[in-house]
C-alpha cells in the first residue's frame, strides 16, 4: 500500500475534496433510505410515518448544512481547481466518449459528466424537498408536481 512518504504516491485529492464527497455519500444514502421507505411504505413495517419523515428531513438538513459549511471554510483553492476542471470538456474527453484512445486529465468525461449530474440532481432535490415541505405549512408553495419531481 502507498503512503504519502512514498515517491510512487499521488495525492488526487485533498482533505476538502475527500470531506465534501463523503457527506454527499452519506447525506444521499441516508435520506434516500428513508426516501424510499416513505415512498413504499411495504419497506417501513414497524416504523411509523412521522419517525421516517422526521429522520429524511433530518438527513436533508444535515446534508445540506454540512455541505454548505464544509465549502465555506474548506480549501477555496483545490474546490475551484475541482471545479474548473469538472466543467471543461476538451477533444481528450471527446475521444473517450467515442471510446478511442485518449489521456485525460484528473477526470474522464464520464467522471465530467457524472459530477455535473449530480450537482444538478441535487439542485432539483434541494428545490422539490423545500417546496414539498413548505408546501405543507403554506398552500402558496404548493407547486403541481413537486412531489414527482421530487421522486
Amino acid at each position: 500500500m502507498s503512503t504519502a512518504a512514498d515517491p510512487t504516491y499521488v495525492a488526487r485529492f485533498g482533505a476538502t475534496e475527500r470531506v465534501l464527497h463523503w457527506i454527499h455519500a452519506a447525506g444521499f444514502t441516508g435520506m434516500l433510505v428513508t426516501g424510499m421507505a416513505l415512498f413504499l411504505p411495504s419497506l417501513s413495517a414497524g416504523v411509523s410515518r412521522p419517525t421516517l419523515k422526521a429522520a429524511h428531513l433530518g438527513a436533508a438538513a444535515a446534508w445540506v448544512t454540512l455541505l454548505l459549511g464544509i465549502t465555506l471554510a474548506g480549501d477555496h483553492r483545490a474546490l475551484r481547481a475541482t471545479r474548473r476542471e469538472l466543467e471543461a470538456f476538451d477533444e481528450d474527453d471527446a475521444r473517450w466518449l467515442r471510446c478511442k484512445p485518449s489521456a485525460p486529465g484528473r477526470f474522464n468525461a464520464g467522471q465530467k459528466s457524472h459530477a455535473i449530474a449530480q450537482g444538478v440532481l441535487a439542485v432539483l432535490f434541494v428545490v422539490s424537498g423545500a417546496l414539498l415541505w413548505l408546501g405543507e405549512r403554506n398552500n402558496a408553495f404548493q407547486v403541481p408536481g413537486s412531489l414527482a419531481w421530487h421522486g
